[in-house]
């Protein structure tokens, strides 16, 4: 069964000559930001876009709004032969898909859209576009992979342009990707930066915020330890979805109630929208952005400037608390804008929250400090600019005065 979102198809009469773009993912792409940004972006430049995906989410996630992009998703399988049927079925619906958007650019954003991306650029003779936000494995373990390892081989050599998260992730690629690689970070879109927070330094409680994919990597059970070493003013709100059916937020509950911070866990689901997210953030005081001290996955090694969750926690002023992991330190600890800690260290996880608790002037002036890199530097109108002029051939407002009116407004 298909479910359908879908709006504007039409805009205007001149709506035949602007640039069309098709967004391919076997997944769903309001869990991307960056697949939103861009959209976002290529629409207010005049392109007609329109994503297709999985509704993984089953509605719980939703893009924002624009009349010249558009949506349509299919209903998620099971894992087993129904899966790899959709998968196969989604091809062929892309093609559909394709009839009616008459794509100028395909833009592929994961290893198992590229089976489409292939096809789609066959029929339609589309212009591809390559956005790899997580590497695949380096061996893979079945026919099925196998032939979407061959797909992406094949799109990497006929892509218009190939885009990473990260400088590693680029150089994982490796060979056979026969245009420059460009490195576009996973960072926020001015529009979502908040107000300052100086002046308004609260040392009578600590909210931290962990936003993001409920797994034990990122956020292990040490995180509530840590939280029963602290006062009561020390509080921990969790927004995101689980992959794995919910155990892992299980353990994390029952962690909780056994060392007696039940009452100091806020479980705030998966937040439906980026403006709600941002608004959670905002009401918080620190963010976590963990990273396991030592992992063998290579995306976990290269996930700076790949997780968008120091971003989006610095849009809001939010200091950080991040691994001690040399990329991490030197990106963001070291430029001020918050601590690292050892994130399996029940301890060392305490020690930095009471810090701080105790500092909140400090804290404050970390997130500041973050918040005005994001203004001058890390936001995506900035990072995506380039890709913006080349598919739509101009950008609808200069990314430098959008820039220098936020930051006066932020000032």
């Amino acid at each position: 069964m298909i479910g359908m979102r879908r709006a504007g198809d039409k805009d205007g009469p001149d709506v035949r000559a602007a640039p069309s773009v098709m967004y391919v993912q076997f997944t769903d792409p309001a869990g991307y930001p960056p697949l939103e940004h861009g959209a976002l972006l290529l629409a207010e430049a005049g392109c007609r876009v329109h994503l297709v995906g999985i509704d993984l989410t089953h509605g719980a996630l939703t893009l924002a709004s624009h009349p010249r992009v558009s949506e349509a998703l299919l209903k998620p399988e099971p894992p087993g032969w129904r899966q790899k049927v959709q998968f196969l079925r989604f091809v062929w619906w892309s093609l559909g898909e394709a009839r009616r958007c008459k794509p100028t650019w395909i833009y592929a954003s994961d290893t198992l859209s590229t089976p489409a991306a292939v096809v789609l650029r066959w029929v339609t003779g589309a212009q591809t576009i390559y956005h790899e936000h997580d590497a695949p494995p380096e061996a893979y373990s079945s026919i099925f992979m196998r032939l979407a390892g061959w797909c992406r081989r094949s799109v990497l050599r006929h892509a218009s342009a190939v885009i990473v998260p990260s400088h590693e992730r680029g150089e994982m690629i490796g060979g056979g990707c026969l245009v420059e690689i460009a490195t576009v970070r996973n960072a926020p879109l001015l529009r979502e930066v908040r107000g300052p927070r100086l002046g308004v330094a609260d040392g009578r409680r600590l909210r931290a915020l962990y936003h993001g994919s409920i797994v034990p990597a990122r956020l292990p059970v040490a995180v509530i330890d840590a939280l029963a070493e602290l006062p009561v003013a020390v509080t921990l709100t969790i927004a995101g979805y689980d992959p794995s059916g919910g155990h892992h937020l299980a353990a994390l509950r029952a962690r909780a109630q056994e060392r007696g911070v039940g009452d100091r866990l806020h479980i705030a689901g998966t937040v439906p929208t980026r403006r709600a997210l941002l608004d959670l953030a905002a009401s918080c005081d620190i963010g976590l952005a963990f990273m396991p001290s030592v992992t063998h996955d290579a995306n976990e090694q290269t996930m700076v400037g790949a997780s968008n969750k120091p971003f989006d926690y610095l849009a809001c002023g939010l200091a950080l608390l991040v691994s001690d992991l040399p990329a991490w330190r030197d990106m963001y600890v070291a430029a001020g804008y918050g601590l690292a800690c050892v994130p399996e260290s029940a301890t060392d996880i305490a020690s930095k929250l009471r810090w701080f608790l105790e500092h909140p002037t400090e804290r404050v002036q970390m997130g500041e400090a973050g918040r005005q890199r994001v203004l001058s530097e890390w936001y995506y109108e900035r990072e995506f600019g380039s890709l913006v002029t080349r598919i739509a051939g101009h950008a609808a407002v200069p990314i430098e005065s959008v820039a220098a009116s936020n930051a006066a407004v932020g000032a």
